[in-house]
């Protein structure tokens, strides 16, 4: 059974690794409009990975390279970091801050999160009621948001737009910090340093900072669920083997009240579990992992429906079926607001519901099973193809300077040197996507079970469900620093190989 149980799992990753190498391929060339730059860009991404590669090999002869892997050396070196990416995004959140007030047609999540919170703060209750009942996964963070606010307030007498931006910073840097550890005990000191240099270099976590929504609320929750089993999975002591396991469960159920699509990791978990331990011995770890994420998942459900912020009439009459997502995901990879009209004027839950599901039926039978698989082809490589995750089109939307800095022109899409962040970001990207994939062929042609395969069965199940949900590359960035895990060991493997023409004589 456990023979069956691993090919069967080595079968869908080859599959996976396969089709992402398609999409890899697809990206390559969508990341420009012609394909000699979009070579010249893959080349130069390569080459890029090739030298740090060949640094760290001539590194590893210094008293440095062994210095990294003492802990006090490598704890300090990891403060300095941490202090430089705190630092930096004080600094481009406040300069970069936007003003949704200041343009009316543009009613997205940040204005609506900030006003409500505000509304329950003084005690009027929800202003935008058709909103949140239409999305009432919102309302836990919404809740969330007001705490923080009530704090905030007490502090400092004030709420301004702008007060979610602490937060903001405090949870990115918080899942960097986790991240760091689980690196640490996957991968050693060294690669723990080199994943929080990935964290220090890459741009989103800067320039998302202004925008305080799910996207990064919900980052920590989707590093430290990974952190509290590989722990677990490391621990001999029974008992707190126990405690870990029931950290990680509750951990995915708060995440999943953050953002749903971190339910994927429960499902990677599981699977891991399946594989690694086999039926006989899968029931307890999985017990006592279902049993904490229900218990405090269906909590906090109780505790947001106790406050009557919405009643069963609003959202039987707004709320959207999660079919309206798959059916939009079959039209444009993003969101579109023929879509959103058409479900809004189905009626009530239940023809809305029916609604989408003909819609859906309609748009697969004109495309065919060929025609379906070329665009789920091409939404792939949109997915995956934005290394600035759109933040530049969401910092140009209504920024709070009139003035245009320097920094505006680096970030804003409009921007007189935006293309130099984009293409810093796009060779970014295809480097830690191509140091992904390498990581993952590795680890397949050991056919070994090894804790950083759950990492791979995450970014596998991430790669499918974007494949039939609505698309977006920001929907990926809490996401990210299980890539760069996967680019670290990819990038550990790739400075051992050892090539007699490129070794340099002593």
């Amino acid at each position: 059974m456990q023979k069956t149980l691993g090919r069967a799992y080595r079968f869908f990753l080859w599959g996976f690794a396969g089709c992402f190498f398609l999409v890899l391929l697809r990206v390559a060339v969508s990341l420009t409009k012609r394909p000699a730059s979009s070579l010249l860009l893959v080349g130069f991404s390569a080459v890029l990975v090739a030298a740090c590669a060949l640094m760290v090999m001539q590194f590893r002869k210094s008293v440095w390279f062994h210095t990294l892997a003492q802990k006090e050396w490598n704890r300090s070196l990891f403060a300095i970091f941490l202090f430089c990416i705190f630092a930096l995004q004080c600094v481009l959140g406040w300069e970069l801050r936007c003003n949704p007030e200041g343009n009316p047609a543009i009613y997205y999540d940040l204005r609506a999160m900030h006003n409500n919170a505000l509304s329950l703060l003084s005690g009027e209750g929800i202003k935008a009621r058709p909103y949140f009942a239409q999305y009432p996964h919102q309302l836990f963070p919404l809740l969330l948001l007001t705490a923080y606010y009530g704090v905030f307030k007490l502090l400092f007498g004030t709420v301004p737009l702008y007060a979610g931006i602490p937060l903001n910073i405090i949870l990115l840097d918080c899942g960097i910090l986790l991240l760091y550890l689980l690196a640490r005990r996957l991968f050693g000191n060294r690669m723990a340093l080199f994943s929080a240099l990935l964290c220090m270099v890459f741009p989103p976590f800067y320039t998302y900072v202004p925008f305080f929504y799910l996207d990064t609320f919900s980052l920590p929750f989707t590093v430290l669920p990974l952190y509290l089993y590989v722990c677990a999975q490391q621990q001999a002591n029974a008992r707190r083997k126990i405690e870990l396991s029931l950290g990680c469960g509750a951990a995915i159920g708060f995440g999943a009240l953050l953002r749903p699509t971190i339910l994927i990791l429960l499902v990677a978990i599981g699977m891991h579990l399946l594989w690694a331990s086999g039926l006989r011995r899968l029931w307890k770890p999985a017990l006592l992992l279902v049993l904490a994420f229900l218990t405090l998942y269906s909590g906090a459900k109780a505790l947001v429906n106790s406050q009557n912020l919405l009643t069963e009439e609003e959202l039987h009459t707004y709320q959207f079926p999660k079919t309206h997502w798959i059916m939009m995901g079959l039209k444009d990879p993003m969101w579109n607001r023929a879509d959103e009209e058409f479900t809004k004027a189905s009626g009530d839950y239940e023809q809305k519901e029916a609604a989408t599901i003909q819609e859906i039926k309609v748009r697969l039978q004109e495309r065919g099973i060929g025609g379906t698989l070329r665009y789920l082809w091409k939404k792939s490589a949109f997915q995956w193809s934005d290394g600035t995750y759109r933040s530049g089109i969401y910092l140009s939307r209504s920024p709070a300077k009139s003035e245009k800095t320097l920094l505006h022109q680096f970030f804003l899409k409009s921007g007189k040197y935006y293309r130099w962040f984009r293409a810093y970001s796009q060779i970014f990207l295809f480097a830690i996507l191509g140091l992904s994939l390498y990581s993952l062929l590795r680890h397949l042609r050991k056919r070994t079970i090894a804790l950083q395969t759950v990492h791979y069965l995450t970014w596998m199940g991430v790669f499918l469900f974007f494949l039939f949900w609505e698309a977006n590359p920001k929907y990926l960035l809490n996401f990210m620093p299980i890539l760069f895990l996967c680019a670290a060991d990819g990038f550990q493997n790739f400075t051992r190989i050892r090539i007699r023409r490129f070794q340099v004589s002593a």
